[in-house]
C-alpha cells in the first residue's frame, strides 16, 4: 500500500511539474494521504526510483507508460521515453 500511495503521489506531482495535469492535483492527493498520517517522502533518489521502474510491467523497450491523475477522479496514461523517466521523477520529488 505504501509503495502505491507514494507512486501515485509522485506521478501526480511529476505530471503537474511538467504541466500535464491541473495545478493543485498533487496537493489534493497529498492532503488526503496526510489525513491518514502518511509521509509521502520515498527516501530514495530520482535515479534509484527510475532504475527500479525500468523493470516495471508498463515498460516496453525504450518507453514506459506513466499513469497519473489528469484531474481529481480522472486518470490518464502517457508513454514516456525511459531516457526522460528520471527527470519526470525528479519533478515529482521537487514538488513533495
Amino acid at each position: 500500500g505504501h509503495a502505491v500511495a507514494t507512486g501515485s503521489l509522485l506521478a501526480a506531482a511529476g505530471a503537474e511539474g511538467l504541466g500535464w495535469t491541473a495545478p493543485g492535483c498533487a496537493d489534493i492527493l497529498k492532503a488526503l494521504l496526510a489525513r491518514f498520517h502518511y509521509d509521502p517522502k520515498p527516501g530514495f533518489s530520482a535515479r534509484d526510483l527510475a532504475n527500479a521502474a525500468l523493470s516495471d510491467k508498463k515498460r516496453r523497450g525504450e518507453t514506459i507508460t506513466i499513469v497519473y491523475p489528469k484531474q481529481p477522479g480522472k486518470g490518464e496514461l502517457r508513454k514516456l521515453p525511459v531516457s526522460q523517466l528520471e527527470h519526470f521523477i525528479q519533478c515529482g520529488l521537487d514538488k513533495l
